[in-house]
């Protein structure tokens, strides 16, 4: 099985070009913008201990499906055409993909199907010159509502005292999209678990909000 480790996609390719930093700096501002489309209000946060502690088992089970060599991943790409418009493609391998994309994993995803049905997308953007990169993981239900999104953007521009740095932020949510907990722990871009104080905003480093799986933009190339 071709299996990815999350961590290594995560890691950057470390490369100390200073001059690239502002570049990046603007193709976030850009990219945050669609990052908070249709995310659901985090006003009073009211879940009991143990719903949250359920959807926390239900994605660990999750988890294991996934890691199971009996489970095939489908690896999926996106390139843009003349209008900027990402065109999903599914690939045999992620070598083949790859290839394909010039070895550039920006709009890229893995995911996992249990008959039929769409469990686990595992979504990854990066910069050309490796400054930063943002990793996303849906769960579902099996009725197709997100139970739990998990978001880690890594960055020299974040943390910067303290040479880059990570942030990750988690969502649990009702199978009615009602926001239950949310979840925020910052570290050492590299030293993996170093934890850093957290001490801001970071909602323009979280991932987009799809509430069921079917809102996925490549959801049509898994039927």
């Amino acid at each position: 099985m071709d299996q990815a480790d999350p961590c290594s996609i995560v890691t950057l390719k470390i490369r100390q070009k200073k001059a690239s930093v502002g570049a990046a700096v603007v193709s976030i501002l850009a990219f945050a913008t669609l990052s908070v489309a249709q995310a659901p209000s985090a006003a009073k946060l009211t879940a009991k201990p143990s719903e949250v502690a359920a959807i926390d088992a239900y994605c660990k089970k999750l988890e294991a499906f996934k890691n199971s060599k009996r489970n095939r991943v489908r690896i999926l790409g996106a390139e843009a055409d003349e209008t900027d418009v990402p065109k999903w493609k599914e690939f045999k391998s992620r070598r083949a993909r790859e290839e394909a994309l010039n070895s550039i994993l920006d709009n890229v995803a893995d995911v996992w199907m249990n008959n039929g049905k769409l469990m686990i997308a595992e979504l990854n953007f990066e910069t050309n010159s490796g400054d930063w990169s943002k990793f996303v993981q849906y769960y579902f239900r099996d009725d197709g509502t997100l139970a739990k999104m998990r978001a880690t953007f890594a960055g020299f521009m974040v943390f910067s005292e303290h040479g880059g740095g990570r942030i990750v932020q988690e969502r649990i949510y009702s199978s009615t999209g009602k926001l239950l907990q949310k979840r925020l722990d910052c570290f050492e871009l590299e030293k993996k678990n170093r934890r850093i104080k957290c001490s801001g905003d970071y909602s323009n480093y979280d991932g987009t909000y799809y509430r069921r799986a079917q809102n996925l933009p490549f959801y049509g190339l898994l039927k």
